[in-house]
């Protein structure tokens, strides 16, 4: 029987190119860009810090969603805006808030340039919403969808291998701990011992005497430099620390998290990632953001040049796998982390049997029909998975040369080979999960969108048969190939490459102006969106982060907030399950 959609919960994380071309050859760094950005977000909603580590720095937004700085710990000056919707309960309401999440950051471009104007920062300022650069980086978006983590005997194992994990765990918590305490100390000893040498350098008889020697001058510069004094409001010397920081404990970090990825790939979500894999992998004939790559060709995903592995393999900045299970590592690493100060709040949601199967394969679309159908035909597919109808599912013989087969295949037309021996074209594994997810819809109750989703679903499959064109302003891809085959022959390589990222840019691309002149299918009015700016979406726990964000009576609380808990006050904080109203309310009229 097919299971109400209004028990799960949908989300999406976006990751946005920063892109700024400066006027006097000053580029302060992403990082610096970043807290432009924030300010000026925080002048427009309401705002809670989040966590901040190795690889993010993050805050809430009043309407439950969140916008971090993401980057990798040894490059904390090229790291990408990363806009989070809040929790959601339909395609359609995720979309809303996927826009709304958008409206607020190009709200906030105007007023991060002038900003950065004003300290000396002269230059455009603008935020792309793609999935690759000029030279190759790739990034994009990840969806979530809860889902069943595991049944049976997969379940009880699974957990008895994260109890049994637990001391080894702390162990290695312990260890970080014993080493972390000497570096620190060492760097603010060394920051003591160098602002006084600058002093005594001041003095004026050693003055003289340096200054006699010619060597005044460079020994003031070398104790004044930013790395050596330790200057945590300089960018470069945080990226220094953060590079020493994580070479050092590299070893730690992976020896901690190789088992914990060992134990949620052979356990967590094995039968939906088998089953829905080959949906994941050829719905890019209507999701694909289209590429133009190398050598003047155009393919149809730009995400999928970079995946390279079914699952998460390591902590390895070089892998990019189509399934992810990041989010279980952090909520195992939190629960872990509380143990020291005798807490077990998260170890209940660690252990609940719905998780979120988390797809990191996806490109960012700015056609909005695109994206809906994207997490529309996913969301149902991910329950089919769920409720046992798709066990026969047609799977790729080998998903990931797959996987970049189709993103070639303009023309749709090329077979790839299955693992029962039959060969199967894009379209038609796609329409196999649609006549599936039709014959769902009939074994439950009815739920409209969920029947719209798949009507869309199925003209659109029948259109890209018939007459892909015909699907301009619905399909990133096909939008993206119109504008390029219209932009005259005299163009380059990267005249063309230019249009193609120009078509990504947040407010001021050439989508918008497709937008303007009324060649796209917008889905939402812009009172809908502005609204969902400030107010939470319908899920509990985006209504009470925003509760939370916004109480007056805790606005001079220090308040940390996370996706599944908030934690008031500094020093044994109470901690918040954000599935309860009741107790939001207790701490509000304490």
């Amino acid at each position: 029987m097919a299971s109400d959609q209004s028990h799960h919960l949908l989300g999406q994380e976006t990751e946005l190119a920063i892109r700024f071309q400066e006027r006097n050859g000053d580029h302060p760094g992403n990082k610096v860009i970043f807290d432009y950005m924030a300010r000026a977000i925080k002048s427009i909603v309401k705002t809670k810090p989040g966590k901040r580590n190795f690889i993010q720095d993050q805050f809430f937004v009043q309407n439950g969603g969140a916008v971090y700085y993401e980057h990798h710990p040894q490059s904390l000056r090229r790291g990408l805006i990363e806009s989070a919707t809040p929790e959601c309960h339909s395609a359609h309401e995720l979309i809303l808030y996927q826009r709304a999440q958008e409206a607020l950051l190009i709200k906030a471009l105007p007023m991060a340039q002038k900003m950065m104007s004003y300290d000396g920062y002269e230059g455009e300022l603008s935020l792309l919403k793609n999935c690759r650069d000029y030279e190759g980086n790739t990034y994009g978006s990840q969806e979530n969808y809860d889902s069943f983590v595991a049944e049976g005997w997969r379940w009880y194992m699974l957990i008895a291998c994260l109890l049994a994990y637990v001391p080894f765990a702390l162990v290695l918590k312990l260890v970080y701990l014993t080493l972390l305490v000497p570096f620190v100390m060492i760097i603010f000893t060394s920051k003591v011992f160098i602002e006084l040498l600058l002093a005594i350098s001041s003095l004026g008889p050693l003055e003289k005497v340096l200054n006699r020697i010619k060597a005044g001058s460079s020994w003031r510069t070398f104790l004044q430099s930013g790395i050596l004094r330790f200057d945590f409001e300089a960018e470069d010397t945080e990226e220094t620390l953060l590079k020493v920081e994580y070479s050092l404990f590299y070893p730690l970090f992976w020896i901690s998290y190789k088992p914990l990825i060992m134990l949620y790939n052979q356990f967590a979500f094995g039968p939906q990632r088998q089953a829905i894999h080959s949906h994941v992998i050829s719905r890019i004939i209507f999701t694909g953001a289209g590429s133009l790559i190398e050598n003047d060709r155009f393919i149809l995903s730009e995400k999928s040049l970079a995946i390279n592995c079914f699952l998460r393999r390591s902590i390895h900045r070089n892998d990019k796998p189509l399934f992810d299970c990041g989010n279980l590592i952090k909520e195992y690493e939190l629960a872990l982390w509380e143990l020291f100060l005798l807490r077990v709040h998260s170890w209940a949601t660690l252990f609940k049997r719905e998780q979120r199967l988390q797809i990191a394969f996806s490109d960012s679309n700015r056609c909005h029909f695109s994206e809906f159908l994207k997490v529309g035909s996913t969301s149902l597919v991910v329950r089919l998975a769920n409720d046992g109808f798709l066990n026969d599912a047609p799977e790729f013989l080998e998903p990931i040369k797959a996987l970049g087969e189709v993103s070639r295949d303009i023309d749709l037309k090329q077979t790839y080979p299955m693992k029962d021996g039959s060969t199967m074209n894009a379209i038609e594994i796609q329409q196999w999960y649609c006549q599936r997810a039709k014959e769902y819809l009939q074994t439950g109750p009815v739920n409209i969108e969920d029947h719209e989703v798949v009507r869309l679903w199925e003209q659109t499959l029948a259109t890209l048969q018939r007459d892909p064109a015909a699907l301009l302003g619905r399909v990133d891809w096909i939008t993206k190939q119109y504008l390029l085959s219209t932009s005259g022959e005299e163009l380059d390589y990267w005249g063309r490459k230019k249009i193609d990222l120009k078509y990504h840019e947040l407010g001021d691309g050439y989508f918008e102006i497709l937008q303007s002149r009324g060649l796209t299918l917008d889905l939402f009015s812009d009172e809908d969106v502005e609204r969902a700016i400030y107010e939470p979406s319908s899920s509990r726990r985006a209504k009470v982060r925003s509760r939370l964000i916004k109480s007056i009576a805790l606005e001079n609380h220090p308040m940390t907030i996370s996706w599944s808990q908030a934690k008031i006050g500094r020093w044994n904080p109470k901690v918040i399950s954000l599935s309860d109203y009741r107790k939001t309310k207790e701490i509000e009229e304490a």
